[in-house]
């Protein structure tokens, strides 16, 4: 017969190991999304600035004094090309 103490303990072993995998699924996914919505941010602003401009800023620090995009750039890599004043420019966030 099995004993009751250990089928509560290996219970208790993989309910803890179904929750830490959960969240560390959970977690980076969410990483994911944070850098998507970066930077849609940032390409929202950029389309912004064409808009109201006439042209798509040089660089991203344009966009962070004149449009109020927050660069967290401790968190974050940021790519910002600009080809011509006219062409979207390449926008890409990676993570830390």
């Amino acid at each position: 017969m099995i004993d009751v103490k250990y089928l509560y303990t290996m219970l208790s072993v993989t309910l803890l190991l179904i929750l830490f995998v959960s969240a560390s699924s959970f977690y980076g996914q969410s990483k994911e999304v944070r850098i998507k919505n970066a930077a849609a941010l940032i390409k929202e602003a950029s389309n912004q600035c064409y808009v109201l401009e006439g042209r798509y800023p040089e660089n991203i620090d344009y966009l962070a004094r004149h449009y109020g995009v927050v660069l967290e750039r401790e968190k974050y890599i940021y790519q910002y090309r600009s080809y011509a004043p006219d062409i979207m420019p390449y926008i890409e966030v990676k993570y830390r």
